[in-house]
């Protein structure tokens, strides 16, 4: 999987997803945008597309699209209204689009020039959105001695358990 971290402006929103979806399209990959204040980690992407892959080896995916899967999988819920908060929406400045797939150097090379490269993944900073979305409590955090990522990554992994 690439991850491209960066900022995208208002302006270039709707051409961005414009030009994702025509690389979905196109070439034989998953591209997902999502608003980096919702991701725990690269290991949280990493698992949802690969429980999202098996769930779609395994015929028991809840989406009828791959994209879609890896969205409810990295927000670990089944509705998939709810799993859109976490991607890129008109509000969204930092960005974090996962690209997955036998294209996915050129598409991420295409993808890379239409966003401000910049490091925007940081859990620390957006603990309490991150802890909010995915319902953790602070006494969870406090009684685990493992990382945030690693709660997140137990909600995605709990999602395939539920079905």
């Amino acid at each position: 999987m690439i991850i491209v971290e960066g900022i995208v402006t208002q302006e270039n929103i709707k051409p961005l997803l414009s030009q994702i979806t025509e690389l979905n399209n196109e070439y034989s990959c998953i591209v997902q945008v999502f608003d980096a204040r919702y991701i725990a980690g690269k290991s949280h992407l990493k698992h949802a597309i690969e429980y999202s892959q098996r769930s779609i080896d395994n015929e028991t995916s809840i989406a009828n699209s791959h994209q879609i899967e890896f969205l409810l999988y990295a927000s670990g819920r089944r509705q998939i209204n709810r799993a859109m908060e976490m991607g890129m929406s008109s509000n969204t400045t930092d960005i974090i689009i996962a690209i997955e797939g036998e294209d996915a150097e050129y598409v991420s090379s295409v993808l890379k020039l239409k966003i401000e490269l910049k490091k925007v993944l940081n859990p620390f900073k957006n603990k309490h959105i991150i802890c909010s979305f995915f319902g953790i409590p602070d006494t969870e955090l406090d009684m685990h001695s493992t990382d945030l990522e690693s709660l997140v990554i137990e909600r995605v992994v709990l999602l395939s358990i539920g079905k």
